[in-house]
This record gives C-alpha cells, structure tokens and sequence, in this order.
C-alpha cells in the first residue's frame, strides 16, 4: 500500500499482513498490522496497527527513531 505515514510523519510503502490470530486483520481495506518501509531505500520505518476499543476504532502508529547492532543481547550501543 504507497503513501502510507508513520507517527513521525514520514510515508513509505505499507506491507499489510495476516495475523491468524488477531480479529483486526482484513487484507481488502488494509486494517491490521503493517511494517511501513522507504519506497526508495526499503529501510525499516515504522509500524501501523488497526485496533478497536469499547466500539471504537482507531490507527495506532508508531516509528523507529534509531537502531544499532550489538555484540550481545541487551548491551547498549
């Protein structure tokens, strides 16, 4: 899905997915869960979810504001 934005306002290219297990998912209208990429460079932007509350629903987004590789699990870089 093009022009997809993430919390931090940045677009990129949604991929949406089937979660088996989660009753948000619908492939046709794109609710769900999405992993939100640069349509350029294709590096990891963000995450999308669909959710609904007492009735409600609602987008919930969120973005990756830095990353870095480690030698161990849970050392800080």
């Amino acid at each position: 899905m093009p022009n997809q934005k993430v919390a931090a306002g940045r677009s990129g290219v949604a991929i949406t997915y089937d979660d088996p297990f989660s009753h948000r998912s619908n492939p046709e209208t794109g609710a769900g869960d999405s992993l939100i990429f640069d349509p350029d460079t294709y590096e990891f932007l963000g995450f999308r979810d669909t959710r609904t509350s007492h009735g409600r629903t609602y987008d919930q987004f969120s973005y990756l504001d830095s990353w870095a590789v480690t030698d161990k699990a849970k050392q800080r870089p």
